[in-house]
Order: structure tokens, then C-alpha cells, then sequence
């Protein structure tokens, strides 16, 4: 049970109460004597000399945006420090500053690593003026930094377009804006030879319009310009349309018969829903073209190639390729 307990006082203070008046005058000069000596003890117990270590926390401002800090800077110094009970007390208590704020000079500049004594002065100005530095470690500041660079790469887009499954590009979007720049370590910079757009769906669209689409900014130490690219998109409504497409052979010679295991190519396509009636009635000119010059005889398969308008768009085809056998006439 602790010293000073309430049951304790209020026996004490019973027993004043019930003492004679002799007894009290006696246990009151007994009291303050006691107080008395604890307040010399520690008077002079804080005006000894002790030795102590002190951390202190470490910043540099005013980095320029050209200088890329590709280490960390010592983050604390380690102080050896000597002074009176009570002036240590006062700075654990009351700390000044509690970090050492130095700035990005030519100090940096020059050296990568620098002596601590060049910032004696400021180290001191966060301590007691009574109080004496013995040590300090480490005995240099480290700051490993690397000049930044521009450099120009291509922009690829890779944003989803959203747009009613009716609905398709008629063509692939225009960026305006083809390329971006970067700034950044050279190092990391010779790394990259393209940048991005950021991949999130766009709003519905359903008509021709500009967008703005946000590039990728989540490279830690490379910044990015600009921020965004505007791109025209242009979507057309489809139709979907099975066609049945004959195949036909070029440069046959007189004295050559070519037969296939197929004669046409059966495909599934989108067609433009504005173009629809146009396009078909040319459908008698959709051809699958072979070359016969391209045939050899020991790989007796071709695939044959699609001749179609280009505003139509190939989902599917059935066979992709085809087999022939040569036969003189």
C-alpha cells in the first residue's frame, strides 16, 4: 500500500486531531522538516553535472524542383551533451525546435556529404546555451541526390471507351496531343520510352465529341506534362450481318487446275448502320482472294484474304484457312 494512502492521512490527521497540542506543534515542525529537505535534496540533486544523449531529428528544405533526392537524408544526429540536472530537465521538457531545419545550399551542391561542424551553430541555437555538446554523431550529413532531366515520349492510349454494344469506333481515336514530358533522374528517365493513359472507362459516349483523358501520375520522383490529352472519338452504329463469301484464285496458269476443300468463307461482320443498304447491294463484290503464285506445294493450306469495303468490320470466319490440291489439265 503506497505511503501517502487516504487511510494513511486520515490516520494521521486523526491522530493530530486527538493529540495533545504539544504533540501537534511537534508533528507539524516534523512535517516541514521533512519538506524542507526534500526540496534541498533535489535543489541539490539537479545542480549536479550529468552527461546525457539528445536526438535530434533532421530536415532539409528548399530541395529545388531540378534535384531528384534519390537517398534519404541522415535522418537524426545522435548528442552527446553535458550540463546541470536542471537545464537537462528544462530540455526534456521544453524542447526548442525539435528538428534541425537545414537548407538545400551550395553546401549540398558541392558535397554530397558534410561535416557537421559547418551547422555547429544551428545545432546549438536548438539547445540550452548552458548545456556543453561532448559528441555528435554521425560526424557528417549525407544527402545522395541526382539532377533531373526533361525528356519527350510518345503517348499511348490505353483508356476504355464506353460505349452501347450497337455502337462501335469507326475509327481509332485522334490523340491531338501525340507525346508528353517528363521530368525526372536520368537514370530512371533512360528506362522509358513511352508513357501511358490511365486505363478507367470514359462516360458513355454516343456521338463524335472530344474527350479529356488524365495520363498516368503515379511514378514516385517523375512528373508528368500535362496532366491530360484531349482525344476526338468517333463512334457509328453497327449492324451485325452474316455473309457468305466466295473464294476466288489470281494468277492461275492455262495449264493448271486448283481445287479446295472449301469454296467459300462464311463471316460474321458489323456494318455501319448509315452505310448498311449501300454496301449491300455491292455484296456481289465481297471476294476472298488467293494468289497462286503463293502456293506451295509441300504446305498445301492458304488463308485466304478478306476483299471488303473497310468501313466493315470482321467479328468472325469460318474456316480461316483452306487446303488446295493442284492438278495439271
Amino acid at each position: 500500500m503506497p505511503f501517502f494512502s487516504l487511510p494513511c492521512m486520515f490516520g494521521i490527521s486523526n491522530w493530530l486531531s486527538s493529540s495533545s497540542p504539544d504533540r501537534q506543534k511537534k508533528a507539524g515542525v516534523v512535517l516541514i522538516s521533512f519538506f524542507l529537505s526534500l526540496i534541498l535534496w533535489g535543489l541539490v540533486t539537479l545542480n549536479q553535472t550529468y552527461e546525457t544523449r539528445i536526438t535530434l531529428p533532421i530536415k532539409v528544405y528548399d530541395i529545388p524542383d531540378t534535384v531528384k533526392v534519390t537517398e534519404p537524408v541522415t535522418h537524426q544526429l545522435s548528442l552527446d551533451v553535458k550540463g546541470t540536472g536542471i537545464d537537462l530537465l528544462g530540455e526534456f521538457i521544453n524542447f526548442k525546435p525539435d528538428t534541425l531545419r537545414l537548407p538545400f545550399d551550395r553546401q549540398f551542391f558541392e558535397y554530397p556529404s558534410v561535416p557537421v561542424e559547418i551547422y555547429q551553430q544551428r545545432i546549438r541555437d536548438n539547445l540550452n546555451s548552458q548545456i556543453d555538446i561532448l559528441h555528435t554523431r554521425p560526424e557528417n550529413i549525407v544527402l545522395s541526390y541526382t539532377p533531373k532531366v526533361y525528356k519527350v515520349v510518345p503517348i499511348i492510349f490505353d483508356t476504355e471507351i464506353t460505349m452501347n454494344p450497337a455502337y462501335q469506333l469507326s475509327g481509332p481515336p485522334e490523340i491531338l496531343e501525340d507525346s508528353v514530358t517528363i521530368l525526372g533522374a536520368r537514370e530512371i528517365l533512360d528506362t522509358i520510352w513511352e508513357w501511358h493513359t490511365e486505363r478507367t472507362p470514359t462516360e458513355l459516349i454516343t456521338r463524335p465529341q472530344m474527350i479529356s483523358v488524365p495520363v498516368v501520375d503515379t511514378f514516385k520522383g517523375i512528373e508528368v506534362s500535362p496532366s491530360s490529352i484531349d482525344v476526338f472519338i468517333t463512334p457509328q452504329k453497327f449492324t451485325e450481318k452474316k455473309l457468305e463469301i466466295p473464294i476466288e484464285i489470281l494468277n492461275i496458269p492455262e495449264d493448271k487446275h486448283v481445287r479446295l476443300n472449301h469454296q467459300t468463307i462464311r463471316v460474321t461482320c458489323l456494318i455501319p448502320f448509315d452505310q448498311y443498304e449501300n454496301l449491300m447491294e455491292r455484296s456481289d463484290q465481297f471476294v476472298a482472294q488467293l494468289d497462286f503464285n503463293g502456293f506451295d506445294p509441300l504446305h498445301p493450306q492458304v488463308i485466304p484474304r478478306l476483299n471488303l469495303p473497310n468501313s466493315i468490320f470482321v467479328s468472325s470466319r469460318r474456316p480461316l484457312d483452306v487446303s488446295f490440291v493442284i492438278v495439271n489439265r
